[in-house]
């Protein structure tokens, strides 16, 4: 329980965190430097901890759920920070990965879903799309709000699909009768999440004029408070968040309840954001946030029950 408690208090530090992180610097580069420190963390600890061989399709497998997640996930999840704030980010995307997530294991691995599951995931949709269509206080134009919804959406997108390829590079592990540790796999995700941001930057640096690269690469001097957010949203996340979920996994033995806590966390991100962000939530968004999260709690409930 503890665990469990500690990863939902991390995830909606972190989004707080890297919140501030994009005010000072592009949200791309600032996502990158923060995987940068992530993946030497990661891979510090795995190395210390379970250090093994992984196989070749589990490792592939891991990579591209990297790319997915840490890396197509984490870019719109950045995105859509300095837009739309981190209370609604984190609600969109992490009310709305679970219904990404059912769809890609539909079309990838033949799992259907029960009558019950799929009214949930409406129950869900509803929530989200309440929270949504009331007056919502933003310091940005309209246009930038509704482009946040977008990268929000993409985050979530990122979010559900890489944790079916990470599932799938579980399975080809143990085809092979291999386990791949879960710190591993938290590194070897981060690998190709690192790998994407970067090449995403040199794509963006090489297709602006020549005029503005200068401007675009250097963006602000990095200062000790920007340094202190950004290793922040690294620890936070990826790091120690990552680790009291798979803590929390091993402490609880059922991965529906664990993914059911940790749903919570846009809930416990309400007085965060309140307090540091002044985003105070109308009636409205938080009757859906309540809507949206009920409905993940029970979605991850339901699938415990038919894969006990």
């Amino acid at each position: 329980m503890i665990a469990s408690l500690l990863t939902v208090l991390l995830f909606a530090l972190s989004a707080i965190c890297g919140r501030r992180v994009t005010e000072m610097m592009s949200s791309l580069w600032a996502n990158a430097i923060r995987l940068v420190l992530a993946a030497a963390a990661l891979g510090l600890l795995a190395a210390l901890a379970t250090p093994t061989i992984t196989p070749k399709p589990a490792l592939l497998w891991l990579l591209l759920s990297g790319v997915v997640g840490f890396g197509i996930g984490d870019a719109g999840l950045f995105l859509a920070y300095p837009r739309i704030g981190s209370r609604l980010t984190v609600l969109i995307y992490l009310c709305l990965a679970p219904l990404f997530a059912a769809a890609g294991e539909w079309l990838w691995l033949g799992q259907t879903l029960t009558l019950p599951e799929s009214l949930v995931l409406g129950v869900i949709l509803f929530g989200v799309a309440f929270a949504l269509s009331g007056p919502v206080h933003v310091q940005k134009h309209r246009g930038a709000f509704l482009a946040g919804i977008l990268w929000a959406v993409v985050a979530g997108l990122g979010q559900g699909l890489g944790g079916v390829l990470s599932r799938q590079a579980e399975l080809a592990a143990n085809q092979l009768g291999a386990s791949v540790p879960a710190l591993q796999q938290a590194f070897l995700r981060c690998l190709g999440g690192l790998a994407f941001a970067l090449l995403l930057l040199l794509i963006i640096r090489f297709s602006l004029p020549p005029a503005q690269r200068r401007v675009w690469t250097a963006g602000r001097p990095p200062t000790l408070k920007f340094a202190l957010w950004l290793t922040a949203a690294a620890l936070f996340g990826p790091v120690f968040g990552v680790t009291c979920f798979q803590w929390a996994l091993l402490e609880i033995g059922n991965s529906a309840i664990v993914q059911a806590m940790v749903s919570t966390t846009p809930i416990a991100l309400i007085p965060l954001a309140w307090r540091l962000e002044n985003d105070r939530p109308t009636g409205r968004s938080l009757a859906g946030s309540l809507v949206a999260v009920a409905g993940v709690v029970l979605l991850c409930l339901l699938q415990g029950q038919a894969n006990p």
